[in-house]
């Protein structure tokens, strides 16, 4: 169903336990509209989310971990999705020449992330008409990656992904180049 006809909370918590650990808890739920109503018969949402994370920084690495779950049982039962990544290196958008590489790994049951609301990238496979979230909506796999700051505020970014879902498989690859205007 269509994003723009729903409304979205959304809350999230992060506090820094020591020096080198972080925390973070995230809540995040939707309701459909009126119009969603005579579409699908009812104003359920698609999202009723909770997820928990922690960033550990033992130099020069950097790991992450994230685990939620959709409870919304209404369109899906309840679906549960994890992500891991380890960073080498430290990267500042201010520090000229730092880069960073990662290694991360997701795990996502279908209808955990019906809608593709996530901060990992979607890689996309269209399927007739119709594009299929692969970022945490039943699908496992990895993805590598490398970023690199040429110059203060520009970073170039390099990625690919293998991801898996039944009956699919998407390898894929972007490359970006991103400027912070301040």
């Amino acid at each position: 169903s269509d994003w723009r006809h729903r409304r979205y909370y959304f809350a999230n918590y992060s506090t820094k336990i020591d020096k080198n650990l972080d925390l973070t808890a995230t809540y995040f739920k939707d309701t459909r509209s009126k119009l969603n109503d005579a579409l699908l018969g009812n104003r359920e949402s698609l999202y009723n989310a909770a997820t928990i994370g922690a960033q550990y920084k033992f130099q020069p690495f950097t790991f992450t971990v994230e685990y939620g779950r959709n409870f919304s049982d209404k369109v899906y039962p309840k679906s549960d999705g994890y992500y891991m990544q380890l960073n080498y290196n430290n990267i500042s958008l201010k520090k000229p020449h730092s880069w960073t590489t990662w290694l991360q790994y997701r795990n996502a049951d279908f209808g955990f992330n019906p809608m593709g609301f996530t901060i990992l990238d979607e890689p996309v496979k269209i399927s007739g008409y119709q594009a299929i979230n692969m970022s945490a909506n039943g699908v496992h796999g990895f993805e590598f990656g490398f970023s690199y700051i040429p110059m203060t505020d520009l970073m170039a970014t390099m990625k690919l992904w293998d991801l898996h879902r039944e009956g699919i498989s998407k390898f894929g690859a972007v490359a970006q180049l991103e400027y912070l205007w301040r």
